[in-house]
């Protein structure tokens, strides 16, 4: 069964690839979900794209 719903593109541009999720990334996924720093890392992005977004 597949708890990650993909398709087949991958996009690519010189040395760099990037392809879809797969049932393979779940582990690193959950790991990076339960990073603390990951989350405060992205709670400031939101900050700053909420910042930019009132500017307008």
């Amino acid at each position: 069964m597949n708890i990650i719903n993909s398709h087949d593109i991958t996009l690519t541009r010189g040395s760099i690839a990037l392809r879809p999720l797969c049932d393979d990334h779940l582990p690193l996924l959950y790991r990076w979900n339960s990073d603390p720093e990951v989350h405060l890392a992205l709670a400031r992005e939101k900050c700053f794209a909420h910042k930019i977004s009132q500017k307008c």
